[in-house]
């Protein structure tokens, strides 16, 4: 009996040494897959960090096109101002209100 036994512990450590060995391998494969993925993802963080400041430069170009479409809106209403003020002036003078 005691050496059925024995037999069955020894069967049982030789399987679980071979699990044990598997596992070993799966977590070294895993780390190196880890690896990989950070080293991509440091790729894509300065990718990104890249299209950021493109993005940045483009916002800024924008206000400075904005503003100057508000400085030429204003511009223009002046201008829209002067040119009434003038054919009102000319329409006075015609119909000898002043």
């Amino acid at each position: 009996m005691s050496d059925f036994v024995e037999d069955d512990v020894d069967e049982r450590l030789v399987k679980l040494e071979t699990d044990v060995s598997h596992i070993r391998v799966v977590v070294g494969e895993l780390k190196s897959e880890i690896k990989d993925v950070r080293g991509e993802i440091k790729d894509l963080r300065t990718e990104v960090k890249g299209d950021i400041k493109e993005l940045r430069g483009e916002v800024t170009s924008l206000k400075d096109q904005m503003t100057a479409m508000r400085v030429d809106i204003v511009m223009t209403k002046v201008w829209m101002l002067c040119q009434s003020a003038v054919l009102l002036g000319v329409m006075a003078r015609g119909f000898h209100w002043i």
